[in-house]
């Protein structure tokens, strides 16, 4: 696979914002799990949290993803390994160990570790761990230059559990070019509590691996057009290392969020550049930092509008992604694209030579729900 199929990081406009103390929590049976998030946590699984199980196994799956949440990949692959050696066979810890594993690189332990796992969940019972896995399986593929592989365990992810995530890598790979498609947003609600409690995030469960921070924290931006008032971020965590970022928008009927619009995890650190107006359009810029074994740079660009009764938006959309240089190197560019938006299409320009399975050149209709 090439390195300029990162279309896998069109979800990935992660926003560098502060954690907040005041964490609220959900049931594990939720609709929206591990994968559902960005790229750097989203086959993490949910704890095993009340169950009798060993002491060491507790341990080891804590310490995992502790190392995993320090950006220490190779410790944490050793950790979840000593988890399985406590309790053998147990489908989260090979989740995770799957995912750490494929951040590490070695692929041959991540998909032995996805296949054993989706192999011992029960889809009945834990559909969210058996889509994460899935979910794993599938990076795993693309990675190995098995897109048929990939898109297969991509589409039982997905007949498990819905995931924005994993159906963009699944338009990726069935539409090569231009795949994206405006969605409406969730709501209205009348305060972003409210979003919380629809994910079904609420104070009532004790589970620290879960919560949802309703206060938004603003993003500064110019004199909005009708029917826009303002612009924010929330979060939320579904498991650990599992954190999402979402953005939310006011107009007088309430709050309305594009839910998953990114993820942090260890790995990655992004924020938001700035949101500026075309065409009574919001138009957001963000970046992402991606930080393993080189320093990859990728910037997105969402862009929401209103034409009929609710907001919707389309992206985050992955217009450039490059490593910075070594010493006295020269960059390198996988991808690079000018985007500006007119009154009815987003104008998309290539600035440098992307591969052809990636080129999303040309005027694409706005027209959102």
């Amino acid at each position: 696979m090439t390195r300029t199929a990162t279309t896998s990081r069109l979800a990935l406009a992660l926003l560098a914002v502060a954690a907040c103390s005041s964490r609220r929590s959900r049931p594990h049976g939720g609709d929206a799990g591990a994968a559902a998030s960005g790229d750097a946590a989203v086959g993490l699984a949910v704890a095993d949290a009340g169950a009798a199980v060993p002491a060491a196994y507790r341990a080891a799956l804590r310490r995992g993803r502790d190392l995993a949440h320090a950006g220490d990949a190779a410790g944490a692959v050793a950790a979840f390994q000593q988890a399985l050696a406590a309790r053998p066979d147990d489908a989260r810890a090979l989740s995770e160990l799957s995912w750490v594993a494929f951040i590490a690189g070695d692929l041959e332990v991540a998909r032995d570790a996805a296949e054993r796992s989706i192999a011992a969940a029960d889809p009945a019972t834990e559909p969210r761990l058996a889509a994460a896995s899935l979910y794993n399986l599938g990076r795993v593929a693309e990675r190995l230059g098995d897109p048929a592989a990939a898109l297969d365990a991509y589409q039982r992810s997905l007949a498990l559990r819905p995931s924005r995530t994993v159906e963009r890598r699944v338009r990726a790979l069935s539409t090569p070019g231009w795949s994206e498609q405006p969605v409406a947003l969730a709501g209205p609600f009348a305060d972003l509590a409210g979003f919380c409690a629809d994910l079904g995030l609420d104070e009532d469960d004790v589970d620290a691996d879960a919560w949802c921070v309703p206060e938004a924290r603003p993003v500064p931006h110019p004199a909005l057009p009708a029917p826009f008032l303002e612009v924010a971020v929330v979060r939320h965590a579904e498991a650990p290392d599992d954190v999402s970022q979402d953005l939310a928008v006011r107009t007088a009927a309430g709050w309305w969020v594009l839910a998953d619009f990114g993820a942090e995890g260890p790995w990655t650190a992004t924020a938001v550049d700035a949101v500026d107006v075309a065409f009574d359009r919001l138009v957001v810029r963000s970046h992402t930092d991606e930080r393993r074994d080189q320093r990859w740079h990728s910037r997105h660009v969402t862009v929401c509008g209103v034409d009929h009764d609710r907001p919707g938006c389309l992206g985050p959309l992955l217009v450039r992604d490059a490593e910075e240089p070594a010493a006295g190197g020269a960059e390198r560019v996988a991808l690079d694209y000018q985007v500006t938006v007119s009154a009815r299409d987003l104008v998309i320009v290539k600035a440098r030579r992307v591969d052809p399975d990636h080129d999303i050149a040309g005027a694409h209709p706005l027209a959102f729900p």
